[in-house]
């Protein structure tokens, strides 16, 4: 599938904006979410299970802060999404400034291999919750 220049310069700034969007929302979000108290998510209540996003606003808080390992435990998805965003837009920015259009990158195994790891750690995280050992710490709090 081929882009024309037009079609590559709105998805580069629908995705860009989209990111600017969130890194703007992420500081009253957290202070908000700092001075009252928290609730956990309806699936962590009433289930007793993580749901797939849980930990992705620590994790990326963490990952500002320099601290990739916290950032993974808490929930990937956001360096795979970091990366997923750099290995598509640095090709992308390369080829707008050349003024050259180009076919999409995006190869199935882009998509299925962070799907993967992703679901695996998503089982993984619940099913070491029968054992008591909570990656996350929101239902069993560490001591």
């Amino acid at each position: 599938m081929t882009f024309t220049k037009k079609e590559q310069w709105t998805i580069f700034i629908c995705l860009h904006s989209g990111l600017l969007l969130s890194l703007l929302i992420l500081p009253p979000y957290l202070f908000v979410t700092s001075i009252l108290p928290t609730e956990l998510c309806s699936m962590v209540r009433l289930m007793g299970l993580y749901c797939p996003l849980c930990g992705a606003t620590r994790a990326f808080y963490a990952l500002l802060h320099f601290d990739i390992l916290n950032s993974l435990r808490y929930n990937p998805i956001v360096i795979m999404f970091i990366l997923a965003f750099i290995a598509y837009d640095i090709p992308l920015i390369v080829h707008l400034i050349k003024g050259k259009t180009r076919k999409s990158i995006v190869k199935p195994w882009m998509v299925i291999t962070p799907l993967v790891i992703w679901g695996v750690y998503l089982i993984l995280r619940c099913v070491l919750l029968i054992w008591e050992i909570d990656l996350v710490g929101d239902i069993f709090p560490p001591v």
